[in-house]
């Protein structure tokens, strides 16, 4: 390995698997990626992190150049990381999260204020700005984290919480469940971006975007068809800025 690797960063919170078991298919991607965009082989050091604390934490002792990172992380840092959006992982509008309660439970969102909500996303100004809308206000949120989102629906049919916030795949597999109680969506998000290739820092410069935006198109075929499968993307779609600019003002 050189002395310099360049590392890329996945910042996937409350995404599938943990570090250990992402990292076979991840340094699999990093092999195609460089091959795609003229590197020599072993320029690419991958970290896989689904939690904040950790993804900061890598952020920090890494100084990662490229970064793939959710929504809610990528609206958190960007200025922070000074971060620049090259592409989606999947289309633009790929994502939604929906609010889920008990059959006969509440009819409004404002009357869940206070009300315990199992989540998958942590951050209340998420939540509360872009999922929401503004139909709760942050300090009226008392989000409960979850990292297994299946639980998280099982809390609620059984009463052990007021509502679950899951993402599309989640809510998608709600029919196949055996629950204790019927779950009904009492609201969801807009279209919104999932994970987002990014370059970080002010001085990732234009060769490096020049060597990324040629491997886009090859990303999700090969060796990288695994990644792609595993975060449930087709291909890598050059970013919406307006889009995100969009999104950005709606989360300030």
């Amino acid at each position: 390995m050189i002395a310099q690797a360049l590392v890329l960063l996945i910042c996937n919170l409350a995404g599938p698997g943990t570090a250990d078991q992402a990292a076979p298919i991840v340094a699999k991607f990093l092999r195609h990626f460089e091959q795609s965009g003229g590197w020599s082989a072993e320029t690419l050091r991958g970290v896989y992190e689904t939690e904040a604390a950790a993804c900061a934490a890598s952020y920090r002792r890494d100084a990662p150049k490229l970064i793939v990172a959710d929504l809610p992380t990528y609206l958190a840092q960007r200025r922070a990381w000074a971060l620049r959006p090259l592409a989606h992982l999947g289309a633009a509008n790929a994502q939604r999260y929906y609010l889920l309660v008990r059959a006969g439970g509440p009819r409004t969102v404002a009357a869940l204020a206070g009300q315990p909500i199992v989540s998958v996303l942590t951050d209340a100004r998420f939540v509360a700005r872009v999922v929401l809308g503004g139909k709760l206000r942050e300090r009226e949120l008392a989000l409960r984290p979850i990292t297994r989102p299946l639980q998280g629906l099982r809390a609620v049919a059984r009463g052990q919480a007021a509502a679950a916030l899951v993402d599309e795949a989640t809510y998608r597999y709600l029919g196949q469940l055996q629950l204790d109680a019927t779950l009904e969506s009492l609201h969801a998000s807009p279209a919104l971006p999932g994970l987002t290739l990014l370059l970080s820092g002010k001085d990732a410069g234009q060769a490096l975007e020049g060597r990324v935006r040629k491997a886009l198109p090859e990303l999700c075929r090969g060796a990288g068809a695994e990644l792609c499968k595993t975060f449930s993307v087709p291909a890598f779609v050059a970013a919406a800025p307006a889009a995100l600019r969009r999104i950005e003002a709606t989360y300030r």
